[in-house]
């Protein structure tokens, strides 16, 4: 998978090369490959009407030659030779129906040392997009019901040990993108995931940490694994902090009815007295429509100063690994707090049911 600008060499003086006679983003400094292209032809539209319908070129970036250092209104500047610091990013894609394996291996260039001057990262835009090319080149197609799995370790040069996260994702419908293509929940919050981590790392206010290399393994099936709570059973006494058995009736989506034993704790805050638990699943997954929605408190809240986010490697590691989200049920017993009651690997469970107890000191 390769991501390019392809534009025209205006003046080379020995390593020092310029191009395009215009800007890039006009930023100021960058830390880009330098690249040769292969241009296949002009493609010529002399009606010119508009930026979509002007003449350009059909272009393919190829070797790397050097560094884009300098990216002004006039020109954007480099040198052949040195190659700037690039983040290796591999995606393995595996289909759980057919066996069959996609794998990308790919580099985002590193501006972290110019301080990244078009404000995130390049790697946050292509490892997402790299699972999504993944998933979908294995796919061949995106089907609106379909469940997966995503693993992904993000090293850090100042962390000894990698940074991980898993996620599992259901899709029971498909959403339409701006240009018409079909968008499906498990790709969109996959990509989704594992943009908003590295977006944390771009986002951290200390001296930021060299990321060193991204994994990534997608597991995908057709179909979406998911049922839906019709009825749960407990003892008719518990007590606090006791570990009891629930009978669950669960009815799959598009399928049979069936009943699965889980242990669920009863927490130790939980009151005394006959006691409605009340039991909430989790939805299938939404896919993520581009959009992002600012909402603006009072002046109060403005003029709180900003979130300087994690303090700390350590804060920043722990922000990452809360990625990893709990997509299980949850109970709450009377009026205590919520807690999480049991999950299922092989389906995500959804619904709610109720179930009364008596909750006592003892077992009597």
């Amino acid at each position: 998978m390769r991501t390019s600008a392809v534009g025209t060499v205006t003046y080379v003086d020995g390593d020092r090369v310029w191009v395009f006679g215009h800007q890039l983003e006009g930023v100021g400094r960058r830390a880009l490959l330098l690249q040769d292209a292969y241009v296949f032809r002009i493609v010529n539209n002399p009606t010119a009407l508009g930026a979509l319908a002007s003449t350009y070129k059909l272009a393919s970036s190829g070797h790397d030659l050097g560094t884009i250092s300098s990216d002004g209104f006039s020109a954007v500047a480099g040198r052949t030779g040195a190659l700037p610091h690039t983040v290796p990013v591999q995606v393995i894609a595996r289909d759980l129906d057919t066996n069959a394996v996609a794998a990308i291996n790919t580099s985002a260039a590193d501006e972290a040392a110019v301080d990244l001057p078009s404000g995130g990262s390049w790697t946050s835009f292509i490892a997402p997009l790299a699972v999504s090319q993944a998933a979908a080149g294995l796919l061949g197609s995106t089907p609106a019901r379909l469940t997966g799995n995503m693993c992904a370790k993000i090293a850090l040069k100042e962390i000894e040990k990698p940074l991980r996260f898993c996620n599992r994702y259901v899709s029971t419908s498909a959403t339409q993108s701006d240009d018409g293509s079909s968008l499906n929940a498990v790709l969109s919050g996959a990509s989704s995931d594992l943009a908003n981590a590295i977006s944390s790392i771009d986002a951290y206010t200390g001296t930021p940490p060299q990321v060193t290399g991204i994994n990534v393994l997608l597991k995908v099936r057709r179909g979406a694994d998911q049922a839906f709570i019709r009825s749960v059973r407990l003892p008719s006494r518990v007590r606090p902090g006791q570990r009891v058995r629930a009978r669950v009736s669960l009815q799959r989506v598009r399928g049979g009815t069936f009943a699965r034993n889980y242990t669920v704790r009863i927490p130790g805050d939980a009151p005394r007295g006959s006691q409605r638990v009340r039991f909430v699943g989790q939805d299938a997954d939404q896919g993520e429509d581009g959009f992002t929605t600012i909402i603006i408190g009072d002046d109060d809240e403005r003029d709180e100063g900003g979130d300087p986010g994690p303090t700390s490697l350590k804060e920043l590691e722990a922000q990452i690994k809360a990625t990893a989200r709990y997509d299980g049920v949850t109970a709450r017993v009377g009026r205590s707090s919520r807690f999480e009651a049991f999950r299922d690997d092989e389906f995500r469970i959804s619904g709610s049911a109720d179930a009364t107890v008596r909750v006592t000191r003892d077992a009597r």
